[in-house]
């Protein structure tokens, strides 16, 4: 049985393959609600707290890294993605 590329079992649900590693929830964030990261394509989605998601193309590994351990999930955001990769609106 392969794996995905995080090493997950390719059939745990939901689809789009979703775990712990590529995503969070954040709750105490005054602007980010919830990120989730993509490692075939290198996406990152990020809902904001006024309900808005946007898909960042092209994000790399390391910078999600970083994302998913900022103490601000809000201060990384602005500081290091939004100026750097265009977000597409998808919600």
């Amino acid at each position: 049985m392969s794996t995905q590329p995080c090493g997950c079992d390719p059939t745990a649900k939901p689809t789009p393959h979703v775990c712990p590693d590529h995503s969070f929830e954040s709750p105490q964030s005054s602007n980010v609600t919830a990120a989730r990261y993509d490692v075939s394509n290198h996406n990152l989605t990020v809902t904001f707290h006024r309900g808005r998601t946007y898909v960042y193309q092209g994000v790399p590994p390391s910078i999600w890294d970083a994302f998913k351990s900022a103490e601000s999930k809000g201060e990384y955001f602005t500081s290091i993605i939004r100026d750097t990769w265009v977000g597409v609106r998808t919600a």
